[in-house]
């Protein structure tokens, strides 16, 4: 007779990644993670966005004046635009929270082990890849 684990969770991490392709970024990351694993089929890791944005800047290197732009003091830059020009339409919003979905029904697996084999998957995210989790519910259970 076969012995069954079942891990369900949720990781919410902040990545601070102000970029376009976040998803798409850490699905590759993840990748080369640890894996949770069973018999007959690892635990499956999703990765989802969270809605709206929770970050902003002013995308210059976008802007037909980049090529003036000057880095003065404190982080301040300046550039050559026109007066009446918009910095402000050039700017884009971020979303840099992710939330990742544990869901896994492993087959001939030891209660011990998947909690070995998720703590390696937690730690490889908080100092493989540097993410901080902020919020998590994780439940391993026979």
């Amino acid at each position: 007779m076969s012995s069954w684990v079942y891990i369900t969770g949720v990781l919410e991490l902040d990545t601070n990644l102000e970029m376009d392709n976040l998803e798409e970024y850490i699905k590759n990351q993840l990748k080369n993670a640890p894996k949770i694993t069973g018999s007959e089929r690892d635990a499956e890791i999703f990765i989802n966005i969270l809605n709206g944005y929770n970050s902003s800047k002013v995308d210059c290197e976008s802007c037909k004046y980049f090529h003036t732009k000057e880095y003065l003091e404190n982080n301040i830059t300046t550039c050559e635009t026109d007066d009446n020009f918009d910095c402000e339409s050039k700017r884009k919003e971020y979303q840099t929270k992710i939330l990742i979905s544990i869901s896994g029904n492993l087959r001939d697996k030891k209660l011990e082990k998947t909690k070995k084999e998720y703590e390696k998957f937690e730690k490889y995210i908080t100092k493989t890849l540097g993410y901080s989790i902020e919020n998590k519910s994780i439940e391993i259970k026979y």
